[in-house]
């Protein structure tokens, strides 16, 4: 159990470090390689092209985990502490803001309609 503990900590840090990332390339205290390397990771990790396709077992999974917490940690460990501390604290401020289930809600139903709407004129037309 500790062991979960440990990893759900450790997935809210590492989620937060790429928002913190972000962040940090668009800092003019970050270093020119920095803001290249962190750039290649937040895209990496957003993208939904991987170097190792998912569907192989186990190393497509793994190859996503290594390359971005791996290049998480370096790239914050090698930061200017003013800019980490700054690029944190924008994090921080967006990950506190609230969220509305009722806006969620709507755009989940608005969805929704759109797909029955197209179902309907496919059917329909064939």
């Amino acid at each position: 159990m500790m062991f979960l503990r440990k990893i759900g900590k450790w997935s809210k840090q590492t989620k937060g470090d790429l928002i913190t990332l972000y962040y940090a390339i668009q800092d003019q205290g970050t270093p020119l390689y920095l803001k290249i390397a962190s750039f290649i990771v937040v895209s990496y990790a957003l993208s939904p092209i991987d170097f190792i396709p998912d569907f192989i077992p186990i190393i497509g999974l793994l190859d996503d985990l290594v390359i971005v917490t791996f290049g998480i940690y370096i790239i914050v460990k090698l930061l200017p502490r003013i800019v980490l501390d700054r690029s944190r604290e924008k994090s921080l401020k967006l990950n506190s803001r609230p969220v509305s289930l009722i806006g969620a809600g709507i755009v989940f139903m608005l969805w929704v309609g759109l797909t029955f709407l197209l179902f309907l004129l496919l059917k329909k037309s064939y």
